[in-house]
């Protein structure tokens, strides 16, 4: 419900998964009505099995990499419009595409650690575009993630650059080896927060600081709603023990 997809931002009438069906079609589409509006008929190859389609119900539009992934990988501190660009994105061929429904649900919200396409021609494709979207939109990658890639890309005609750090499950893409984290170690984002407000339940002993814990606390929606339950006396501070 946070990712606002399928969406006519030119006005034209087609939305996106109908904008990305034409421009995947071998030739030309053909329409329901004169408005051009909905495809009904036309020629695909779904990139991750190689078979062929002419029903456009046979297809889903695929984010390469999907909106639950994303999310994982910092688009929680995204906002509504980067959500929403994000999901309708037709600006590159690579970041939605018409496949297999049958596929792509098998995919899932997945990464190349834990599902690959079936057509293993396609891998040095998918990899590289993977890794391409996760760099546009400055998303993290996993140490498991990192390594399929890799797998994926070895001997590919044209090598991909994987240059990550290895945090407890985040990596960023900046440094050229790498490097585990401690225990419990988390990569911090760029406003500081350890951690996705919206995502697991935390407590007081997932924070260095007080300063720490009251900034998770408030992104989360707190002193109005105190969800993660962190401020146990109600005074609008959270994990007051820390100071």
């Amino acid at each position: 419900g946070d990712w606002r997809h399928w969406v006519d931002d030119d006005g034209d009438c087609q939305d996106a998964r109908q904008e990305t069906l034409v421009a995947e079609a071998v030739g030309a589409v053909r329409y329901e009505r004169a408005d051009e509006c909905r495809v009904a008929s036309g020629d695909w190859v779904g990139a991750y099995t190689g078979e062929r389609f002419s029903d456009p119900g046979d297809l889903d539009v695929d984010h390469m990499v999907p909106l639950a992934n994303a999310h994982r990988s910092g688009a929680w501190q995204w906002d509504d419009d980067r959500r929403r660009e994000y999901a309708n994105y037709l600006e590159r061929g690579n970041h939605l595409i018409a496949v297999k429904a049958a596929a792509n649900r098998a995919k899932s919200d997945k990464g190349p650690e834990d599902w690959r396409p079936p057509r293993q021609e396609y891998y040095c494709q998918y990899a590289a575009d993977w890794v391409d979207i996760k760099r546009r939109w400055g998303l993290t990658v996993t140490a498991r993630e990192a390594e399929a890639l890799r797998e994926m890309l070895a001997g590919c005609d044209a090598p991909v650059s994987l240059e990550i750090t290895q945090a407890e499950g985040m990596a960023l893409p900046v440094a050229s080896d790498p490097t585990p984290a401690g225990d419990g170690g988390t990569a911090a984002d760029g406003d500081g927060l350890r951690y996705d407000p919206r995502g697991p339940d935390r407590d007081c002993g997932d924070f260095e600081t007080q300063a720490e814990a009251q900034a998770f606390f408030e992104a989360a929606g707190g002193p109005d709603k105190d969800r993660h339950r962190l401020d146990g006396d109600g005074d609008g501070v959270a994990c007051a023990a820390l100071r």
